[in-house]
C-alpha cells in the first residue's frame, strides 16, 4: 500500500501479501458498509475498494509509565492496607482512545505486593508496566503484665527471681507470639525490698511494648517478732534525713543496722544506752528504699523507710 500524496492502492485485500501489520505508524479505520463498495480509508484521501467490512491498520502498541511504588502502614488492628492510593500512569498511544487496568487487591498484605498496570488500545494492541506496594506493620504489641507480687525470706536469704514472661499477656496485629523478655532476667537474686520487674514485648517488625510491676520481698518473722515489730514506732517516713525511734517494748536495744535494697549494709548506730525515744540522722544517705534493722537483746526486727 502506497500512503503517499498518489495513491496506488489504498486497501490490499484477503490473501494479498500486504497487511495492517505492515502499516506501522499508521491509524486507519474504514467505515463499515457493503463489501466492494467504495471506501474512504482517512488518509490522504485515498479511495479503496473495500474486501471486508472493517479495517484496521495500527499494529503500534500503546506505551504506558506506572506510578512510583508506595509505603503505606496496616490498617488499625489489622495485618493488611485497604483503600491504597496507588496514583495513574501515564499512557500515550498512536490512536486515541485507549484504556488502564491493574491487578491490584481490595487490601494488600504484609510486605510487597507487585501490582501490575496495563494499557490496552482501540487495536488490541498491549503494554504493562509495574508498580510496588509496601505494607509496613508500624503498631505495637498490647502487653499485659502480672500483678505485683509479695513474697517472703528468712533472714540472711535472697529471693530468686523466677521467670515471670510465662504469666504476662501479649497480642499483636501482625505476630501470633510476640518474643517477651524480662528485666531482671530470671534467676536474678534480690534481698529485702521492692524490686520493679519491666516486661518487653516485640513482634516480628521490632516493635516493641512494655509494662511493670513490682515484686516485694519481707523479712518472715515469728510471733515474737511481729510483737516486736508492733512495738517499735519509727517515723516519719518517707523522712528527709531525721528519724525517731520509738521503744515500746520491755526489751532492751543493742543497735541498728540500714541496708539498701540489694541487702548491702549502709549505716550501723550503737543504741547499747538508748531510752525509750532515739532520734538518729540517715541525710548523707541517698534518696532512695532502705531498711532498718532494730536489734534487741532477744530478737530483730525490720522497718523499711524511703528517704526523700
Amino acid at each position: 500500500a502506497d500512503f503517499g500524496s498518489t495513491c496506488n492502492d489504498s486497501y490490499r485485500r484477503d490473501n494479498d501479501s500486504d497487511d495492517a501489520t505492515n502499516w506501522a505508524g499508521g491509524c486507519l479505520t474504514s467505515d463499515y458498509g457493503v463489501p466492494n463498495a467504495d471506501i474512504n480509508l482517512g488518509y490522504q484521501g485515498c479511495i479503496g475498494d473495500r474486501a471486508e467490512a472493517e479495517v484496521i491498520a495500527d499494529a503500534l502498541p500503546p506505551t504506558i509509565s506506572c506510578p512510583t511504588n508506595v509505603t503505606v502502614n496496616t490498617d488499625a488492628g489489622q495485618c493488611t492496607a485497604s483503600g491504597v492510593a496507588l496514583g495513574s500512569p501515564t499512557t500515550t498511544d498512536n490512536c486515541a482512545g485507549e484504556t488502564t487496568s491493574n491487578n491490584a487487591p481490595g487490601s494488600f498484605p504484609l510486605g510487597d505486593t507487585t501490582v501490575t498496570w496495563t494499557v490496552t488500545d482501540t487495536a488490541g494492541n498491549t503494554a504493562t508496566c509495574t508498580q510496588i506496594v509496601t505494607v509496613v506493620d508500624n503498631q505495637d504489641p498490647t502487653l499485659t503484665c502480672p500483678a505485683d507480687q509479695t513474697v517472703e525470706i528468712n533472714e540472711g536469704e535472697l529471693f530468686t527471681l523466677p521467670d515471670y514472661t510465662v504469666d504476662a499477656v501479649a497480642t499483636d496485629n501482625c505476630t501470633n507470639s510476640p518474643t517477651l523478655t524480662q528485666d531482671p532476667v530470671a534467676g536474678t537474686q534480690v534481698g529485702l525490698g521492692t524490686t520493679v520487674i519491666t516486661i518487653t514485648a516485640e513482634d516480628d517488625s521490632a516493635n516493641t511494648a512494655t509494662c511493670t510491676f513490682t515484686v516485694t520481698v519481707n523479712l518472715i518473722l515469728g510471733l515474737d517478732d511481729n510483737v516486736l515489730s508492733n512495738q517499735m514506732v519509727l517515723f516519719p517516713n518517707p523522712t528527709q534525713g531525721l528519724l525517731t525511734l520509738v521503744n515500746n517494748s520491755n526489751e532492751m536495744l543493742t543497735g541498728i543496722t540500714i541496708t539498701d535494697v540489694n541487702g548491702r549494709t549502709i549505716q550501723t548506730i550503737d543504741l547499747q544506752n538508748a531510752g525509750t525515744h532515739t532520734n538518729f540522722s540517715i541525710k548523707p544517705l541517698a534518696q532512695g528504699m532502705y531498711f532498718v534493722h532494730i536489734d534487741t537483746e532477744f530478737s530483730t526486727t525490720v522497718k523499711q523507710i524511703v528517704k526523700l
